[in-house]
């Protein structure tokens, strides 16, 4: 009993010191761990873990690494050796639907019936006659 009492005593003392001394990391709100991260980076371009706080990364490393930053309320997920990549995102067009776009007038943005001839005027006015 006097064990217990003595860890609890010597704990409740440094956490009164714990501001003055140490700077408090705070936890992530989602952890990666056990995969292949691709982070981007070419100085490090693959890493097993990384830690989320917000919409940011705020950490890439081992699994060791990123479980210091895991709290009571940071989402876990075990990638189990697959793959992650940061934002990817597929974001592509057809040449020639995205070409014609291009050279259109996008009157689906018209807020009105005035808007929507004027866009027409503006781009009447960019062609040549005929």
């Amino acid at each position: 009993m006097k064990k217990r009492t003595w860890i609890f005593l010597a704990f409740s003392a440094g956490t009164l010191f714990l501001p003055a001394c140490i700077k408090v990391r705070a936890m992530a709100d989602l952890a990666l761990l056990g995969g292949s991260v691709w982070t981007g980076d070419g100085g490090r371009p693959w890493a097993e873990a990384v830690a989320v706080r917000g919409d940011r990364i705020v950490a890439v490393g081992t699994s060791k690494d990123i479980r210091r930053l895991i709290g009571r309320e940071t989402m876990v997920i075990d990638l189990g050796k697959t793959l992650a990549v940061p934002g990817f995102i597929d974001s592509h067009t057809h040449f020639l639907d995205g070409g014609f776009a291009l050279l259109s007038i996008r009157l689906r943005e018209a807020k009105s019936r005035v808007d929507f001839v004027a866009r027409i005027r503006d781009k009447a006015a960019e062609l040549a006659k005929g």
